[in-house]
């Protein structure tokens, strides 16, 4: 099982909770390619890095759901879902 929280925050997203950018490193909140980038990369690569009956967890953000269901499947990624956290996000 990998559990993955990388940078998915979209540069240009004006949602950004601005306390966020006060604790945290700007390089550990944002991604190129809308905030996608290093999604994009995992799941490019996902047969390397997880056995076959291995499992993944990404926090994402509120409005990657759709994006990222169109990377998963054109990676031929055939068994995902997406869960809402503790605060029904």
């Amino acid at each position: 099982m990998l559990t993955c929280n990388p940078p998915y925050i979209d540069a240009s997203d004006k949602n950004i909770d601005l306390s966020a950018l006060i604790y945290d490193p700007l390089n550990s909140l944002f991604a190129k390619n809308n905030g996608l980038y290093f999604y994009e990369v995992i799941i490019k690569n996902i047969l390397k890095i997880l056995n076959t009956n291995g499992m993944i967890i990404f926090e994402i953000g509120y409005n990657q759901k759709e994006k990222l269901t169109k990377i998963l499947k054109k990676e031929k990624i055939k068994k995902f879902i997406f869960e809402k956290d503790e605060f029904n996000e």
